[in-house]
Parts: C-alpha cells; structure tokens; sequence
C-alpha cells in the first residue's frame, strides 16, 4: 500500500474526533509525484466517505468510493491498471 485513511485516529485538546490520512514514502521504489498525488486523491474520497457515512460493511472500496474516485478523474480497477475490472 501506498496510503491508508482512518477514522477518528486522533482527538483534539476538546475531545474532537479527528481523521487521519497517511502517505507512506518509505518504499524501496522511487517515489514519483504523479503517485503520491493520486494515492493522496485516493485516500481523501475514503475521508470523504468517512464524513458522509457511505463506507459499507467489508466493503472499503464500495461503489460510492468508485464515483468519488470518477468525479475528480481518476478509474479505480481491481488491478490498479488501466483496462482492470473496476
């Protein structure tokens, strides 16, 4: 994986519940920026979800998520290619 959203990861000084989003670079691959930005994309609709409360039962990468990921351009496919089934 290159990121990972979780929900109410953190609280703040007021007991507010508080997402977090984290962008793992540590990889032994060169890191390009196109990737960290769509991994960035990618997790922010799972935020997205968090906030709306459409993120189903074992099912992290549900149909919302695929219309979040389509409205700012980018195709989920189950191969995380192009042409995969998405």
């Amino acid at each position: 994986y290159r990121g990972f959203a979780a929900k109410a990861a953190w609280s703040d000084q007021h007991g507010q519940l508080l997402d977090q989003i984290t962008i793992v670079l540590g990889q032994s691959r060169p890191i390009c920026l196109q990737s960290v930005a769509s991994t960035l994309a990618h997790e922010m609709c799972h935020a997205q979800q968090f906030t709306a409360g459409t993120i189903g039962k074992g099912n992290y990468h549900n149909a919302d998520f695929r219309t979040r990921m389509r409205s700012i351009g980018l195709q989920t496919s189950a191969t995380g290619e192009p042409g995969g089934r998405t």
